[in-house]
């Protein structure tokens, strides 16, 4: 048990408080009686320390105080076996949560811990509706999945467009009856490659893909009648340094002209048989026949035959490559259409300039014919490699035309993805500027939502989770309402008020309907059941437990007085020692005889202490101290039994001084006592006009308590000696009279008070 506060400093107005070695030691039960303001909660709050050795909001707070005859210090250890109920507790342990549709009310410190530390988690996910800049995590939750959705919205448009241009362009899969959104996002996604092709070759495949399906082409392959001109060409320059032995005729060698007229004439004659000249119209001479013969012998016929061949070859060559026809380039696929159109240019310049040669060639053999009997050299460079090479570049471009045709929808398909990835490619800037956005957003949406453990960032589902535990912690450790009611009950005496059940804490209701507004005797109240109902918990022990309350009756109406007073008195019945405070008279008075009950019938008949603060004033600066309480406090119930026992046991010594205050305290007590007989609204002189008793002493008794009791302007009277000592005998004697049973008991009082 706690025996004394040896000493108390800067706790409040007990700024240097020393126990008074007269001052009795505390007992099992204590009671300590003072006015509001006094200093009883700050007391209190000794205690509440003591228990928990947290004096942090009195850091200069020096005491000491024995417990079990053992010192106690604010540098001790903890004395947990004390249990406090004051203002503290009331605030500590219950809180109206009003943030909720229902308000929601929380018992118990810890619960009340637990409910703050949901709220503050509450303003970190919903925000604080008194800071505009404090919205919380889900408002910016809330923003970023807007954000996002904005963004997916927006990318989702821009492959629909491009879907749109794809499908009106004619450029999708042959295997796509439709394209839409999912098939150029599904395309975009697997490129890696995002160089653009440009506008240009954008329009050339957009032609090509339109264009109507080629034909296979022939190439122009002009080797064979390279080949065979070769042949005759080298055939020619072995012919053209060769010569003929022949019987001259000067005028046909010299001029050959006349000789290529001859050999044709010979030639005509010779086919019709004819011994005539077609010329001149006579018969040919035998003897010029002869000559002819002789100048155009075997060896010439020979000769001619073989240069009439080679001319008669380079001739049909010559025939051949004029009519060379090269295919039109709007035959050829588009693809090849600019390089074949190209080519066919240079070729058909390089196949002029070879029928040129080739003309030469056939000249240079004509001449040759014409002098058979001289050495010639062929002058004419004959060439093949130009029009070879432009021929192979022709050939070529048809080769490869010819196998896009064999390939040509392959190669549609083709250039079709490749305009597909262009269109894709067109819009990649703008696609990527909104996937970063979405991927930033992401990345801030799930670091709200799962925090960030590199920065020890906590999500929201953390939270959320956090609160979850919390809320099923303070509904497994909630006091069952039936036994909250039950308590409820008892202390206030009616059954308007009743708890249920949440699971965040309790909802109260008054009749029926829930109580939003209670009142400061209410909140006490349910805060004291708390109190008492948590004294049951097994972590504290009744038989060895310290109980302070400080007045649990306070803002309680006078009805509920008597219950609560009942309810205190049962709660700490076998608490091992009891400190009671209060400031109400009618509660210290119920106390007092429950105390007086102890002493006359308790086992112990020295288990009560009583003691009353007292503040006084040094230097200016209010100070409490611990005192014994007034005698009269702890003698008489009521004052009306205070002043009958100090009347009753007067003593007159003679002098005016002491029959002076006797005028005042015996109209108190007429006063009293008329009130208790005859209990109406009249004044004091019509109810002692009822009153049956002889008229003159009734108005003796009157005019002496009227009279002297107020200002009468005069001075000292010494008949005021006698008018005393009659006065107070009619008074008794009216009372014996009048209420015999009830003056009997005051008159028992009397005598145990003398």
């Amino acid at each position: 048990m706690i025996n004394k506060i040896d000493s108390l400093k800067n706790l409040g107005i007990f700024t240097d408080y020393k126990w008074e070695a007269d001052l009795p030691e505390f007992k099992r039960y204590n009671v300590i009686y003072g006015n509001n303001g006094s200093g009883k909660t700050t007391l209190s709050k000794l205690f509440d320390i003591v228990r928990t050795n947290n004096h942090s909001d009195y850091p200069e707070l020096k005491y000491k105080i024995t417990i079990g005859n053992q010192p106690h210090t604010e540098k001790s250890a903890s004395y947990e076996n004390i249990r406090v109920f004051n203002k503290d507790y009331v605030n500590q342990n219950v809180n109206l949560d009003i943030s909720k549709v229902e308000h929601i009310f929380i018992l118990g410190e810890e619960n009340k811990k637990l409910t703050d530390r949901i709220k503050e988690i509450q303003v970190i996910l919903d925000g604080d509706s008194n800071d505009i800049n404090n919205r919380g995590l889900k408002y910016k939750l809330e923003e970023l999945n807007k954000e996002k959705e904005v963004l997916n919205k927006q990318i989702n448009q821009i492959f629909t467009d491009i879907a749109t241009i794809i499908r009106e362009s004619g450029v999708t899969a042959i295997n796509k009856s439709f394209y839409h959104r999912t098939h150029a996002l599904e395309e975009y996604d697997k490129l890696t490659d995002f160089t653009q092709i440009g506008e240009q070759k954008a329009k050339e495949l957009q032609t090509e893909i339109h264009q109507e399906t080629p034909i296979e082409l022939k190439t122009v392959n002009i080797n064979p009648l390279i080949d065979k001109l070769v042949k005759y060409v080298k055939s020619l320059k072995m012919l053209m340094p060769k010569t003929v032995t022949v019987i001259a005729i000067e005028r046909l060698q010299n001029n050959p002209d006349i000789q290529k007229w001859i050999i044709e004439g010979r030639s005509l004659h010779t086919r019709h048989n004819s011994l005539f000249c077609e010329y001149c119209g006579q018969e040919i001479p035998q003897e010029r026949l002869k000559q002819f013969e002789g100048f155009f012998n075997e060896e010439v016929e020979t000769f001619n035959k073989e240069i009439d061949e080679i001319i008669q070859n380079l001739e049909v060559a010559h025939q051949g490559f004029a009519n060379l026809r090269l295919v039109d380039k709007a035959n050829v696929t588009l693809e090849h259409r600019s390089e074949y159109s190209e080519a066919k240019e240079r070729f058909e310049t390089e196949k002029s300039n070879f029928i040129s040669t080739i003309s030469e060639i056939i000249q240079e053999a004509e001449n040759k014919k014409l002098h058979p009997f001289q050495e010639l050299k062929l002058q004419t460079v004959f060439d093949t490699k130009d029009i070879l090479l432009q021929a192979k570049i022709i050939d070529n471009i048809l080769t490869e035309h010819n196998k896009r045709c064999h390939d040509f929808q392959e190669h549609i398909e083709k250039n079709k993805s490749t305009l597909r990835r262009h269109y894709l490619i067109e819009r990649h800037d703008e696609i990527q500027e909104k996937r970063n956005r979405l991927n930033e957003v992401e990345e801030k949406i799930h670091s709200l939502e799962y925090g960030n453990q590199l920065k020890n960032i906590l999500g929201i589902y953390h939270y959320e989770e956090e609160i979850e535990k919390l809320e099923a912690k303070i509904s497994h450790t909630e006091i069952a309402c039936e036994e909250i009611n039950k308590s409820l009950q008892a202390f206030l005496g009616r059954e308007e008020l009743m708890f249920e059940n949440t699971k965040n804490g309790y909802i109260i209701k008054r009749n029926g309907k829930p109580a939003k507004n209670l009142s400061e005797g209410e909140k006490t109240a349910i805060a004291f059941v708390h109190f008492t109902t948590k004294l049951k918990d097994k972590d504290f022990e009744n038989s060895n437990g310290i109980v302070l309350i400080d007045d649990p009756i306070s803002s309680l109406d006078s009805n509920s007085l008597f219950q609560a007073y009942s309810f205190v008195k049962n709660s700490v019945k076998d608490c091992k020692q009891v400190f009671l405070l209060t400031h109400n008279y009618n509660f210290l008075q119920l106390i007092l005889d429950w105390f007086r009950n102890i002493n006359s019938h308790g086992k112990d008949k020295n288990a009560c202490s009583y003691f009353m603060i007292r503040n006084a004033y040094v230097n200016g600066v209010r100070n409490a101290e611990l005192v014994k309480m007034d005698p009269l406090l702890q003698k008489y119930k009521t004052e009306y039994q205070y002043i009958f026992c100090k009347l009753k046991n007067f003593k007159f010594d003679g002098t005016i001084e002491q029959a002076y205050t006797v005028p005042n305290l015996a109209r108190k007590l007429l006063e009293h006592f008329l009130n208790i007989l005859i209990p109406t609204n009249d004044n004091i002189y019509r109810k002692l006009d009822k009153v049956k008793f002889d008229k003159q002493k009734k108005d003796a008794i009157y005019k002496f308590i009227n009279v002297q009791s107020h200002y009468t302007g005069g001075g000292f009277d010494p008949a005021l000696i006698g008018e005393t000592r009659n006065n107070l005998t009619y008074l008794f004697e009216m009372m014996s009279k009048t209420f015999p049973n009830h003056y009997k008991h005051l008159e028992s009082l009397a005598e145990e008070n003398k």
